[in-house]
């Protein structure tokens, strides 16, 4: 940070001197300026499938949807598509962390060739992908300066049992399952899990802001909450499929918060500080002297 500080009219002794020097050092010292963080600047969303995210433009396209395949569903609840927006005004995001939530499962790029595909809606986009904590975090970067302010990018991932669980567990997970429990309901706890006790195991976002001239900061974790799921679709999970005639819909579930607005760093309010009572001290010291020299 560049700081320059420009007095006129004032003379002093060694004093004031020595209180131009402090401000010096500390215009010097002091930190680019930080950030708080509020709760409107980003949004996810996440669903089978990606149309859902945008249905009142194509109510057609959602009837479509609730005449599919029990199969093509339960595949399609095995690889959903995530609806991530920048809502933030100055700040772009560089990078998304998702981690698995229940850790009986993983992350996988097997089926998509990568750990996060961009979906069909939103081309354009360039993004890199990886895993880390062996496949429980899935790390996206958002290449070419980060998501900007106000975009949208859609993009797939896949859900894969761990290795150890292979023959006890459906081999094509719900998200609903892994990411979050529906209405609390843990499937897989053997001993069950306390209601209150059961968002403990659920999917947390990590997010990286980059502003200009301000180092990035990080937003999060943020969690996903178990959602309230009372219309009895919530048992068509996994291999539990939905019969003809049983109300199964297609549902978009959402996460959003956080936020990048500028504040002064802590020398900065330090030096606003020093200046209200440095330079009043300086005017008061020449007056002094004058009235010493005039007797």
């Amino acid at each position: 940070m560049f700081c320059s500080l420009r007095i006129r009219g004032i003379r002093g002794g060694p004093h004031v001197a020595v209180s131009l020097l402090v401000l010096v050092a500390i215009c010097a010292l002091a930190k680019p300026a930080q950030a708080v963080i509020t709760d409107t600047d980003w949004n996810l969303k996440i669903s089978e499938r990606e149309i859902a995210f945008r249905p009142a433009s194509d109510l057609m396209a959602m009837k479509s949807l609730m005449r599919d395949l029990p199969f093509s569903r339960m595949f399609a609840r095995n690889m959903p598509f995530l609806c991530f927006t920048n809502e933030s005004e100055s700040a772009s995001i560089t990078e998304l962390k998702l981690t698995i939530g229940d850790d009986k499962f993983h992350f996988a790029d097997s089926l998509l060739g990568r750990y996060a595909k961009i979906g069909k809606a939103t081309p354009g986009f360039s993004l890199s992908s990886t895993v880390e904590d062996g496949g429980d975090t899935l790390v996206v970067n958002f290449l070419n300066g980060g998501l900007a302010p106000g975009k949208t990018v859609d993009f797939q991932i896949d859900i894969d049992v761990d290795t150890e669980f292979a023959n006890s567990i459906y081999k094509h997970p719900d998200y609903r399952t892994v990411l979050f429990d529906m209405n609390g309901d843990n499937l897989y706890e053997n001993a069950g899990i306390l209601q209150d006790e059961s968002s403990k195991d659920n999917a947390q976002v990590t997010l990286t802001f980059a502003m200009t001239g301000m180092p990035s900061v990080t937003v999060g974790p943020v969690a996903f909450d178990d959602p309230n799921v009372f219309d009895g679709s919530a048992g068509f999970v996994n291999n539990h499929l939905a019969r003809y005639g049983q109300y199964d819909p297609i549902r978009s579930f959402a996460l959003s918060g956080g936020s990048v607005v500028p504040e002064p760093s802590s020398l900065v309010v330090a030096l606003v500080g020093f200046l209200g009572v440095a330079l009043p001290f300086g005017r008061m010291r020449r007056r002094k002297t004058g009235l010493v020299t005039a007797s």
